[in-house]
């Protein structure tokens, strides 16, 4: 029997893939991975016209593409949380898509309100959340490597050094309440009018014992988190919500500003409200001892492990390929349960 063929695009991204869903995937079908950023339309072409599934991942100017070239086809699109903001391009494209993918049911339900805002029909039916893909192989060295050494006071930002991440409001924490501790941010320096002018410049004036790494090689980033002890995010939100995620599999304790969602993909004793309930948890955590502070460590990593099975939601994304009918908003914490039904 002719297997199903597949065609991803990732638009650049494969970054965020783990290796092994590539390799999982072109087992159960027949699957083409197009992993240049920009390969022309002709090419892109050419592999549409060759699959029966087309699977966009995270690409939503390809995704637009793709609906309106072949509306024919069965197309899926899992989004990231920032095109929840670019819906307003003309509704009927979505109504193209087969299933459109959330990495929360917050932003699900939001995107479902613009669409009926926008559109007559109603395709709340096509909205699926469905947990992000990690891969714990992956990270398994790095939190060996972590997992020896003694907690300390270091804190850690990772991203770009924009205001949306208010990256300026932790470095002024420091100045001002958190001078025995040392803040690393490691990411994109976007010093320009695009966001605001002098802004990185702002940072580096704060006094304290505060870093700036550009970004550079994935390599430089794993290893990043081995010299840090806490990973923060004081976003406004989360595109990928990758570097806390990442941070805790490496043994960091992360900490999370309560933007819209965070709740569902982050542990409920890592959410603080503002600046200042970041510092009574900062300095509650620090006041631990060393064991509690590696079982703290421990659970963070394990509730990852927990809800992001790569073999579980892989075959949840199988089963969307296949049609087959799934959950519509599927709660990371089902995957444990049905992880238990299955074994039993």
């Amino acid at each position: 029997m002719e297997q199903l063929r597949v065609l991803f695009d990732a638009g650049g991204l494969w970054q965020f893939v783990p290796e092994r869903f590539k390799t999982i995937m072109s087992e159960r079908f027949s699957c083409n991975f197009l992993d240049q950023k920009n390969p022309g339309d002709y090419i892109r072409k050419q592999l549409a016209k060759w699959a029966d599934v087309i699977f966009v991942d995270w690409a939503l100017d390809w995704a637009r593409f793709y609906l309106e070239e072949f509306p024919e086809k069965r197309i899926i699109i899992r989004t990231h949380r920032g095109d929840v903001w670019n819906i307003e391009s003309p509704f009927y494209f979505w109504e193209n898509a087969d299933a459109i993918l959330f990495m929360d049911n917050f932003w699900r339900n939001v995107f479902i309100e613009e669409g009926r805002k926008n559109i007559l029909s109603d395709f709340e039916q096509k909205c699926i959340t469905v947990p992000r893909l990690i891969d714990e192989i992956d990270w398994r060295f790095f939190h060996n490597k972590t997992s020896i050494r003694r907690y300390g006071k270091r804190l850690g930002m990772l991203g770009r050094l924009i205001p949306r991440k208010g990256c300026l409001e932790i470095a002024q924490l420091m100045n001002e309440k958190l001078k025995e501790f040392s803040l690393s941010m490691m990411g994109l320096v976007d010093d320009d009018i695009t966001f605001m002018p002098g802004y990185v410049q702002k940072i580096r004036d704060q006094d304290g014992n505060i870093s700036i790494i550009e970004h550079s090689r994935r390599d430089t980033v794993l290893n990043w988190f081995a010299d840090i002890d806490f990973i923060i995010s004081n976003s406004e939100d989360e595109s990928w919500h990758a570097a806390i995620t990442e941070g805790m599999l490496c043994g960091c304790i992360p900490l999370v500003k309560n933007w819209p969602g965070s709740d569902e993909m982050h542990p409920g004793d890592s959410i603080f409200q503002d600046s200042n309930e970041l510092y009574e948890k900062l300095k509650s955590i620090v006041a631990l001892s060393q064991p509690d502070r590696e079982r703290r460590s421990c659970e963070a990593r394990q509730w990852c492990l927990d809800r992001y099975s790569l073999e579980d939601v892989t075959d949840l994304y199988a089963d969307i390929i296949l049609g087959k009918e799934v959950e519509r908003t599927v709660d990371p914490k089902n995957i444990i349960l049905r992880r238990k039904e299955n074994a039993s």
